[in-house]
């Protein structure tokens, strides 16, 4: 993230954008996970109206990336009209096996405009169904060989994941911390059955203790499981968002996020 010498007077504007926000209501439905969300045109209006009343433009374009076939770029930039004062950000995501890359584009940017521009206004952009859906069992890493996005998720269904050449200075553990501290301050606390779900996941994304604890230890600022809050643990799973796979009864998380956590245990991977 990138952002003015000064974000006075922009944090101010966004506070109060935020509560402007007229409700986010659950208006469309998502027939294959059974889900109910806030469809594009809502967001986008309820979203601006709130920016603009408080004099704040928000800025969703494609950007260029180089040498990176398949992949879409998408820079952010929120400006503060009356000081000029910005904060900018950027994201890669993968188009998958497309044949029409027009139309994912097309897709992955609106699905990417609704979801930052809940993101921007604090927004839960899903039902909540306390996690109930995600406790059946868990995601296998090897289903995937970190070339295809698993089967049932799509474009519209990507998390929004940062630049791997941003930040290089600061691990990419310390980088997803830094994201999941700021949305556990207003997550809810997770159940023990939560907590079980999330250890699990770890455990088979990293199923080297030492680089886990590592990895841990980046994100939670602790590589004692019992040392990290229900709220990190709530948030962790609304980042990682594992799915069900209709076929073989187990959970996937997105390709995106499983190569976020990879990129953070690279250091380590040499660890005895």
């Amino acid at each position: 993230m990138n952002k003015s010498n000064s974000i006075k007077n922009i944090a101010a504007a966004l506070l109060d954008a935020q509560k402007d926000l007229e409700p986010i209501l659950l208006n469309a439905s998502n027939p294959y996970f059974k889900s109910r969300y806030p469809d594009a045109g809502q967001v986008t209006e309820k979203v601006n109206k709130a920016l603009h009343k408080n004099d704040l433009v928000f800025l969703c374009l494609p950007a260029t990336q180089p040498n990176l076939n398949g992949t879409a770029a998408f820079s952010f930039l929120l400006i503060h009209s009356l000081s000029g004062e910005w904060i900018e950000s950027e994201t890669l995501l993968p188009l998958g096996d497309n044949k029409n890359i027009a139309h994912a584009f097309g897709a992955l940017m609106t699905y990417v405009i609704r979801r930052t521009n809940l993101s921007l206004m604090n927004v839960v952009g899903e039902e909540d169904d306390d996690a109930n859906s995600l406790s059946k069992t868990h995601f296998v890493p090897e289903r995937n060989n970190g070339h295809h996005l698993p089967k049932e998720i799509k474009a519209e269904d990507l998390a929004e994941v940062t630049s791997p050449d941003s930040n290089k200075d600061i691990p990419k553990g310390v980088m997803i911390g830094t994201m999941l501290k700021q949305a556990a301050e207003t997550a809810k606390p997770a159940s023990q059955k939560q907590r079980m779900l999330l250890s699990s996941l770890l455990h088979d994304v990293f199923p080297d203790n030492t680089v886990r604890q590592k990895v841990c230890r980046d994100i939670y600022d602790t590589s004692t499981w019992s040392k990290v809050s229900d709220e990190m643990v709530m948030a962790t799973l609304n980042w990682m968002k594992p799915t069900l796979d209709p076929d073989d009864k187990q959970y996937n998380i997105p390709i995106t996020i499983y190569h976020e956590l990879k990129r953070a245990a690279a250091p380590y991977q040499n660890v005895g």
